[in-house]
């Protein structure tokens, strides 16, 4: 229970860390396409800031996924059981 209680912190905390990395790169993104409406800037430097922005949304998204892993195994841990049902058969479904 230990180990699962201690993944699901540390994931929290990468997935915290990757929310605010985006933030800053959304900025990132907002001053590229500032500079190149300026004039001071390149569309390759807002292509780049934009690309970059994904990639920060990608790896959030991970993370956070690993999250969720992580706290369905505490929830486990914990003795948190999975109801299971019978799945339905045709005929029960297409009474209803």
């Amino acid at each position: 229970m230990e180990i699962a209680a201690t993944n699901y912190l540390a994931a929290k905390q990468t997935s915290t860390k990757r929310e605010a990395i985006i933030d800053s790169y959304s900025r990132l993104s907002e001053i590229a396409r500032e500079r190149y409406e300026a004039g001071t800037g390149t569309q390759l430097d807002v292509l780049n800031a934009k690309r970059d922005w994904g990639d920060a949304n990608m790896n959030f998204v991970k993370a956070d996924a690993q999250r969720i892993v992580s706290l369905i195994s505490l929830y486990k841990a914990l003795g948190g059981g999975w109801e299971t049902f019978a799945p339905l058969r045709c005929a029960e479904i297409s009474a209803k």
